[in-house]
């Protein structure tokens, strides 16, 4: 998932992106995550960003769809 084309596409607010990229920055000096989880990660950062930014935020659903479905939408939830 290209997270830029992601915002663009559904024209997120600029400040979107930035917000979701330092939330993943602050939990990778936190805490290690494997390589199989870093899509997993932006994704739930992205969401997370959007929900706190955006007034329609980015849905699980079409986030999964993005990723082209390399992750789950219980994967968001847990």
């Amino acid at each position: 998932m290209h997270y830029p084309v992601v915002c663009e596409e559904q024209k997120c607010q600029e400040e979107v992106f930035p917000l979701a990229m330092n939330y993943v920055d602050r939990f990778l000096g936190v805490f290690p995550v494997r390589k199989n989880q870093l899509q997993l990660l932006g994704t739930t950062c992205l969401l997370l960003a959007s929900k706190l930014r955006e007034p329609r935020p980015l849905s699980a659903e079409m986030l999964v769809f993005y990723t082209d479905h390399s992750i789950t939408f219980n994967d968001l939830r847990y």
